[in-house]
């Protein structure tokens, strides 16, 4: 016999043998850190028609028997569940209850459904709840703010963990730092690069907030995800990008700021004139196809010092510097891989190999 249909707001301890349509919002891994990263569940978000929204969980010794299936995006009918009290702390979720997968539970992947389920939902807090919020692990929010400035150890080359700091602007205008560490940090940088120019909204999910000596800081967790401008509905539509303008500046200008002005992340229009590539300097580097730093060659292989790994994908990238003038005076430029693509509109791969052709033929 066919089992009844149910919504998840009205879902109630215990066995759950009626039906409920969701979908799959987001999905992760939750490890132990004091046990060397050993799985203790894959969990996940699920949202119904009703825009009701309640964390799943399957434990570590059934996860091989759901993991595969699971498709962020997807709609499932699910069946067979536990339904238990929600955990008060690091919560994810308005809801009282969570899902926990057992032995019986059927997971089904739906094609096409009659019903208009949500394909996102985010739990955003003002910069006053955050601070409410630090340092009593009763809830993991969503943030989204302009970005501001981001702040690296690893394009830095600082030594020791891999540390990604953004400052975001939230639509109240205050000014907020997110934290990123280790493999968060790499996906980070691996996203910026593929992105191929700096966002202006990012939408950080499932933040710790902590206030440390009077100051909020919003650290990542195993829960969160990144999102870039327009690849949420949300940030699409946000309205936390201030207008502003941005300032004109000569040469001299520029100059007498790098000299007197303390060291921060500006936006300004220089119209200058490029005279030389400082070829002499080089024009490339071989880096790591991760985290962009300068490898180690190794007798048969590359090293990357700061992803500590061995044998990795060595990747050709530009690094130029570029002789500029206008009528008030000189500078120099250092640009990357990003900005040099743009303007030479070839990868640095495919420029070595003009190079190399151009000298054959000599």
């Amino acid at each position: 016999m066919a089992s009844s249909y149910t919504l998840l707001a009205n879902l109630r301890a215990g066995r759950c043998s009626n039906t409920a349509e969701v979908r799959l919002l987001r999905s992760w891994e939750a490890r132990n850190i004091n046990k060397g990263g050993e799985l203790i569940s894959v969990d996940m978000l699920f949202i119904d028609e009703n825009s009701t929204m309640v964390q799943g969980s399957i434990p570590s010794l059934r996860q091989l028997q759901f993991k595969n299936g699971l498709a962020e995006g997807s709609i499932y009918t699910l069946t067979g569940f536990d339904v238990v009290r929600s955990n008060p702390r690091f919560r994810l979720s308005d809801s009282t209850f969570s899902i926990r997968f057992n032995e019986g539970t059927e997971l089904e992947k739906l094609s096409t459904t009659v019903r208009t389920i949500p394909t996102e939902l985010f739990r955003f807090r003002t910069y006053d709840q955050l601070r409410e919020l630090a340092n009593t692990g009763k809830q993991l929010p969503d943030i989204m703010g302009e970005l501001c400035q981001i702040r690296s150890t690893i394009t830095d080359r600082i030594p020791g963990a891999q540390r990604v700091m953004l400052s975001l602007r939230l639509e109240s205008g205050t000014v907020v730092c997110v934290s990123l560490s280790d493999s968060l940090a790499l996906a980070f940088h691996s996203k910026l690069d593929s992105y191929e120019r700096e966002p202006k909204i990012v939408l950080v999910t499932g933040v710790n907030p902590k206030i440390v000596a009077g100051k909020l800081y919003l650290n990542a967790t195993s829960a969160t995800r990144v999102f870039f401008d327009s690849e949420t509905a949300s940030a699409s539509s946000s309205k936390v990008v201030h207008a502003h303008k941005i300032e004109p500046m000569t040469i001299s200008d520029l100059n007498q700021f790098v000299i007197t002005a303390d060291p921060q992340v500006v936006e300004f229009l220089c119209t200058a004139k490029v005279t030389e590539i400082q070829v002499a300097e080089g024009w490339c580097y071989i880096g790591c196809s991760v985290c962009s730093k300068k490898l180690i060659r190794e007798e048969t292989s590359f090293t990357c010092a700061t992803c500590n790994e061995t044998n990795v994908v060595a990747q050709l990238r530009y690094r130029v510097i570029l002789s500029v003038s206008d009528e008030t005076g000189i500078a120099a430029f250092l640009g990357f891989d990003t900005e040099i693509t743009k303007l030479a509109k070839v990868l640095a791969a495919e420029a070595a190999q003009i190079v190399v052709k151009s000298m054959i033929n000599l």
